[in-house]
Formats: structure tokens, sequence, C-alpha cells
């Protein structure tokens, strides 16, 4: 009896461990813009005080997200006629957001980016969409992430986001 006991105390413990490691959410992260992108925007003549603008991205990227999101912000006041800048420093807020784990804030912030005309960053709107699906996954609500993903397959043209959209969506299944 005492065998059978043992037995299935053992099998319990591998079972439980053996599901526990199949409903684990992956580990899926927003999206990241490449140094063309930042040597692009750091050019554009209509940005005003583009150091602050660098030293809110250096903080991104050493993960100081206090920090950056205190000089994105000062960012959007010094460049409040930008819409362009606005938008873009608005997207890397709900980047920050995100990386400390508030999913509802980033949502929040990415959401505001579809406010702004990003000129020819527009592009950007997909990657706030897909980092909007992303920050639902960390949430747990599939329906909505699945949602936005939809909405950035079905019309991103230039099939860029679609790509990371749909590995998204397999690495999922």
């Amino acid at each position: 009896m005492k065998k059978i006991i043992f037995f299935f105390l053992i099998f319990s413990v591998f079972f439980s461990v053996y599901v526990y490691s199949n409903t684990e959410k992956k580990n899926i992260s927003v999206t990241e813009e490449n140094k063309s992108f930042w040597d692009l925007l750091l050019s554009e003549k209509s940005v005003k005080n583009k150091n602050l603008l660098y030293a809110s991205y250096i903080a991104y990227k050493d993960r100081l997200n206090d920090l950056s999101i205190e000089t994105f912000r000062e960012c959007i006041m010094t460049n409040n006629s930008n819409k362009m800048v606005m938008g873009i420093a608005e997207y890397y807020i709900g980047k920050n957001l995100f990386f400390i784990g508030k999913y509802e804030e980033a949502i929040t912030q990415f959401t505001i980016v579809n406010n702004y005309d990003l000129a020819k960053y527009n592009y950007l709107k997909f990657a706030a969409l897909l980092n909007t699906a992303v920050s639902y996954y960390h949430l747990g609500d599939d329906q909505k992430f699945r949602e936005n993903l939809q909405k950035v397959i079905n019309d991103d043209t230039t099939g860029t986001y679609r790509k990371k959209a749909l590995d998204i969506l397999s690495a999922v299944q």
C-alpha cells in the first residue's frame, strides 16, 4: 500500500510539473526599432532639443524606465508643435511602461499614438498596435490579443509588421 501511495505521489508531482510547464506563457516582448530608425529620426530638422530625445532613447535602451519616461515627457513639452515627435515619444513611454509591467497603462499609451500624424514614421502605428496585442497577451486577454494581431495582419500593406504578427501567433500556438 505504501508503494502505491509513493508512486501516486511521484506521478502527481511529475504531472503537475508537466502541466505547469506546458501552460506557462511564452516570453513575448514589444517590437524594437533598429539603429537606422533613430539615425533618421535624429537627422530630422524639425526636432527641437535632439540631445534630450536621444538621451530619452538611451535611458530606454539601458532600461532606466522611469528616467526614460520622464525625459520623453519632457520631449513632448519641448516639441509641443511637432506631432511626429510627440507621437514617437508617446510610443516609447508605452514601451517603458510595458517593461515595468504596467500593461494597461502601456496599452493606453500605444493607443494615443494613433492620434498623431507621424509623417514618414506612420508605420509605427502598426508597431504600436502590435505592442498593444503583446500587452494584452501579458494581461491574459487572449481575445483582445488576437483581435489586435489580426488588425495588424489585415491592415499592414507593407507586410513588415504583418510578418511579426504572424510570427507571434505561431509562437503562442
